[in-house]
């Protein structure tokens, strides 16, 4: 069974799902992405780099659970912050990666730590938005999926994020849609991949 939830809610999704043990382990992953998707901008129009991806994941093949969160960063050190802060709640941190077995379930290719994917092969889309900010130039707003995202389902995660940011006030999606004129574009681990080969 596969949980993706938000790298804020990662801990306590853990310790909600997972009380079978105490001894947890999760296992920390950054990958590059390519410098035409690793801008961000907030809706007021504020900017900021962030050229990798952290995927956390754990997993428990008893019970047929894992749980992967995933988030852009700028660099190794705030990778290292959130590895700090499990180690606070009481994890294991190490470098790896928890995949899906055959199927739908973990299954017995998963009974143990994945080593490191393979960077672009690992599965995962880019959402990645342009929208009329409230500065001259337009926004730019990117997130990572780890599970191929609709177009709706991206223009809710940037609501939710400029909401929970306080960059857009409470107000109603519809109106934020009409306010914002989003274009979306949805990027495959694959389409990376293949960016990354013409370098």
């Amino acid at each position: 069974m596969l949980l993706i939830v938000s790298i804020d809610d990662f801990v306590e999704a853990v310790k909600r799902h997972d009380r079978s043990s105490s001894d947890r382990a999760v296992y920390q992953q950054m990958a590059a992405l390519p410098q035409q998707v690793s801008s961000n901008a907030g809706f007021g129009g504020q900017s900021g780099p962030a050229g990798y991806v952290l995927h956390v994941s754990y997993a428990n093949p008893q019970e047929d659970l894992l749980i992967v969160a995933e988030m852009l960063i700028g660099g190794r050190q705030e990778a290292d912050d959130f590895a700090h802060k499990l180690k606070q709640d009481g994890f294991k941190v190490f470098d790896g990666a928890w995949t899906m077995g055959s199927g739908t379930a973990l299954g017995a290719a998963a009974s143990a730590p994945a080593g490191p994917s393979s960077g672009p092969d690992s599965d995962f889309w880019i959402g990645a938005v342009a929208y009329k900010s409230a500065e001259d130039e337009p926004g730019v707003w990117v997130d990572v999926f780890v599970a191929q995202p609709t177009e709706e389902v991206v223009l809710k995660a940037m609501f939710d994020e400029f909401v929970r940011s306080g960059d857009l006030a409470e107000s109603h999606y519809q109106d934020f849609l009409a306010e914002a004129t989003p274009t979306v574009q949805v990027i495959s681990a694959r389409d990376v991949k293949s960016w990354l080969a013409k370098k």
